[in-house]
């Protein structure tokens, strides 16, 4: 579906366009939104834009649309989640994720934003199998989720099983900047 498009695509511009384009066929639709308020979240998160601070405000908004569209969608809850975390609202983020994972047990995306929430609250331990679990339910996504578990393993002080999550999400993503940072920092 329109997440799949989103989250996969490394032509984030066309998949914004097929979001903006369910919306106009059904203003109702939840999932849109949501979508929608992912790819401020990654401008913002990546620097793509002209003004990507402009990004955030613009993504919580989308966030709330797709929970106002419908609160028991587990993705306009993930979304809500990464925003609130962006603005360091811990608790928000929190229960967001929760709601996520209850409205939908399966969903991967939610269990690696849990994963990571506990990576950053200074629990890496138990973020570790949030991320296995992540990995397990959508391999396809496996070469974002290593970053996560790099980071979390890295924090964890298993630097040598980090570097090697690193070194696999790099053969996977050669292009990327962020895992090799967190790769010179593991080494």
């Amino acid at each position: 579906g329109l997440g799949n498009a989103l989250f996969r695509s490394g032509k984030i511009d066309a998949a914004m366009v097929h979001c903006r384009r369910a919306v106009e066929l059904d203003p109702n639709y939840s999932v849109a939104y949501a979508c929608l308020g992912f790819g401020y979240l990654f401008d913002y998160q990546n620097r793509w834009s002209d003004d990507p601070d402009s990004s955030l405000p613009i993504a919580k908004q989308y966030a709330r649309q797709a929970i106002e569209k419908d609160p028991n969608e587990p993705l306009a809850r993930c979304v809500s989640a990464l925003a609130a975390s962006y603005e360091k609202d811990l608790d928000r983020a929190k229960a967001e994720i929760e709601v996520a994972l209850k409205l939908n047990p399966s969903l991967a995306l939610a269990h690696n934003l849990r994963g990571t929430f506990w990576t950053f609250a200074g629990q890496p331990l138990e973020a570790i199998p949030e991320i296995e679990q992540a990995m397990r339910l959508d391999p396809a996504f496996r070469p974002q989720f290593l970053h996560f578990l790099g980071i979390a393993y890295l924090l964890a002080g298993k630097y040598e099983t980090a570097a090697a999550m690193l070194r696999q999400r790099i053969l996977l993503v050669p292009n990327t900047d962020f895992s090799r940072a967190v790769l010179a920092a593991t080494l």
